[in-house]
């Protein structure tokens, strides 16, 4: 999470009533559009959150989420450099298969040929095949750590619910915590994002005490109030909320360049043509890691019972 704009108190005063009011009068459809084209990616993000174990992963296409070529075995007692080590080795194994179905090869196809080609759409072409063979992500199973973020949110759902409310940002949004931290005040990023809600220093620093002595970023209670407000300066910037939950990732100012070149509400267009410099997988995911997380947040005995 990286927002690049600053904000006054005074102006989030003004604001917060009047996108109350907006989001009011606003379905839940309208509030938090889920086109056909994006259903594969969060059905995608919900059998990661729900289906694979922690023990497990799958080889997928890191833009066609509906492409999984392998579920692989991942016991935790293995080491990361043998996690790494399995990983590295199916990779290369899938990527020789695509390139040679790449070529052209169509006629007395191996097994694994017949099956990686069959993943495809009949008329799928040659580039299309080519360019996948440098696109094969391993994605690891987030099921027990999903749970655990259900069983730890219900300490602040109160909480957010009622900061949410009152500066207008959807209660639903009680749900990206899940995809930033599951929930785990003590959560760190690579990047030193911090807290159940992934504040890295510097925007930290622009709604709580974040220095050598007190990091607010980690104080559940702090970082709600302001990840509220954050997101409701967010939204009164974009005028939607896929692109303000987009922006918490990537940046308003990433955001907004997209915004000008596809269309402030082209979210299938954003998520799949967008090529910001940033604006990597992580990006790309970040609204319908939220619809997944939301849908399982909403619907947790169906998926953990």
């Amino acid at each position: 999470m990286k927002p690049e704009i600053s904000q006054k108190t005074s102006v989030l005063r003004f604001l917060c009533p009047l996108i109350f009011l907006i989001y009011g009068a606003a379905g839940a459809d309208e509030t938090f559009p889920a086109p056909p084209e994006l259903k594969p990616d969060v059905d995608f993000w919900v059998s990661i959150f729900t289906t694979y174990s922690a023990e497990e992963g799958v080889l997928h296409d890191n833009r066609n989420l509906a492409i999984i070529y392998d579920r692989l075995a991942m016991p935790s007692t293995l080491s990361r450099r043998e996690r790494q080590r399995r990983v590295a080795a199916r990779r290369k194994e899938l990527t020789a298969v695509l390139r040679s179905l790449a070529s052209g090869k169509r006629e007395k196809l191996s097994d694994e040929q017949a099956r990686v080609l069959a993943l495809w759409p009949d008329d799928v072409d040659n580039k299309t095949l080519k360019d996948a063979a440098s696109r094969i992500r391993y994605q690891q199973g987030l099921r027990e750590r999903f749970r655990e973020g259900l069983e730890r949110s219900g300490r602040w759902r109160n909480y957010v619910n009622e900061q949410f409310t009152a500066l207008g940002v959807p209660v639903e949004i009680v749900a990206l915590p899940h995809v930033e931290s599951s929930y785990n005040p003590g959560a760190r990023s690579h990047v030193g994002a911090s807290g159940i809600w992934q504040f890295t220093r510097s925007t930290g620093r622009r709604y709580m005490r974040v220095d050598h002595v007190v990091d607010e970023r980690n104080d559940p209670f702090s970082a709600t109030r302001a990840a509220g407000r954050l997101l409701a300066y967010n939204y009164s910037i974009t005028g939607n909320w896929p692109m303000a939950i987009t922006a918490y990732n990537h940046g308003l100012a990433g955001v907004r360049r997209a915004m000008k070149q596809f269309g402030d509400t082209a979210y299938v267009e954003i998520l799949r043509n967008y090529k910001g410099r940033t604006f990597g997988f992580a990006s790309r995911n970040f609204y319908v890691a939220f619809l997944a997380a939301k849908e399982v947040d909403q619907n947790a005995e169906k998926y953990f019972s």
